[in-house]
This record gives C-alpha cells, sequence and structure tokens, in this order.
C-alpha cells in the first residue's frame, strides 16, 4: 500500500511519504503494545507481526489495533525474529528456540528448543526467507541452521570455513547472487552458491 514502517523502541512508525504516524503504549492507551521495544517485524497485506521485548503482538494495518498473543511459552521465550511463513503461520526465534504460532487456531508449537538433543537450537538472532522460499537461521554463537522451502525440519548448515561461535545478526541478498551475512565483531561473510550444498565463504 505504499506505506513504510519502522520498528523503534517506542513503538511503531508509519511514513506514507509525507509525514510519519507514531503508534506506541501511552498515558492514554497503556495497553497498547505489552512493550514499546520492537525487535523485528513482518508484514502481509493486512497485519505487521511484531516481536517486542515481552512477546509477540498482531497489528492490523486496517482497524490500527493490536493483538498480543497471550501463550506464556513464547513470552517467556525471549523472542528476537519474526517470519510469516507462505502458509500464514508465524515463525519466531529467540534464546530458548525456535517456534511457530498459527493465527487461525490461536496454537503455539514448539519447533525445536534449546533441551531438544537432536537439534539443540538457541540463542535465534535472525530469520530471513531467500528467494527460493529457504529459511536461514542465524544464532548468537550457535551455527547457522536452514529450513528448505516445503519442508518443517531444521538442517544444521556445515560449512568448514564458517566458525559455529560467530554472533550472526543479520541477513542479505545481493543482486549478485550472493548471500551476506552480517555479524558482531566478525565483519560481513559472503556465501557464494548458496542454493547449492556447494556453498563457499569469503570473508
Amino acid at each position: 500500500n505504499g506505506l513504510i514502517w519502522f520498528g523503534t523502541n517506542n513503538g511503531i512508525s508509519c511514513f506514507d511519504a509525507y509525514q510519519f504516524r507514531n503508534f506506541s503504549s501511552n498515558y492514554r492507551h497503556p495497553d497498547f503494545f505489552m512493550s514499546n521495544k520492537v525487535l523485528d517485524m513482518d508484514a502481509d497485506s493486512t497485519n505487521i507481526w511484531l516481536v517486542t521485548q515481552k512477546g509477540l503482538e498482531c497489528f492490523d494495518q486496517v482497524t490500527l489495533k493490536t493483538v498480543p498473543v497471550q501463550d506464556t511459552l513464547l513470552q517467556k521465550a525471549v523472542l528476537k525474529s519474526v517470519l510469516i511463513m507462505k502458509d500464514g503461520r508465524i515463525l519466531t526465534g529467540g534464546t530458548t528456540g525456535l517456534f511457530i504460532y498459527d493465527p487461525a487456531t490461536d496454537l503455539n508449537t514448539i519447533l525445536y528448543t534449546s533441551d531438544k538433543e537432536k537439534h539443540p537450537i538457541e540463542n535465534i538472532r535472525d530469520l530471513y526467507k531467500d528467494r527460493y522460499g529457504n529459511i536461514w537461521i542465524g544464532t548468537w554463537g550457535k551455527g547457522l541452521y536452514q529450513i528448505l522451502n516445503g519442508s518443517t525440519q531444521v538442517r544444521k548448515v556445515r560449512i568448514p570455513a564458517l566458525d559455529d561461535s560467530l554472533i550472526m545478526t543479520s541477513f542479505a541478498e545481493g543482486k549478485d547472487g550472493n548471500m551476506y551475512i552480517g555479524t558482531w565483531g566478525s565483519g560481513i561473510i559472503r556465501l557464494s552458491n548458496f542454493s547449492s550444498n556447494d556453498m563457499e565463504v569469503s570473508f
């Protein structure tokens, strides 16, 4: 619809090419957000899904109202990232693991958590969907993971040159066809041929 939305430490802001409009909890609307500190967000045609300091929330772009997801597990998960999946379910990642929330049924499912021995995935910092529909999962010193398009299984991306101790903060695809990973303290990492099993790493 031509609007640009920003997540901030004081709610969300909307820019319509002429002016900003801000939405936050305040003395008039103390329960507008569970927390004004927005850590990540993703949008579909109607809603903006937000990860705030206190959990997952849904902001309706039409009614301009918010609905918090009242799920104790998500509120305790210390969420850091959110991604809308192609089937409409909401993928969230945080300190304690990876979760899928279904808005249609209001049910939250644990996908992978730190207490699952097979995939002890935790400390998730960013979720990103690439042009092929694959989901990338970057962690704070716990490795790089993927969910391949059409699957709900998480696989660890094992690249000899990529250290599991790297702190991954963001992903971006370049027009050159490469994947770029932003890190904390280790610069930007480039993955060539990232759609295949023969990915090459350069720093």
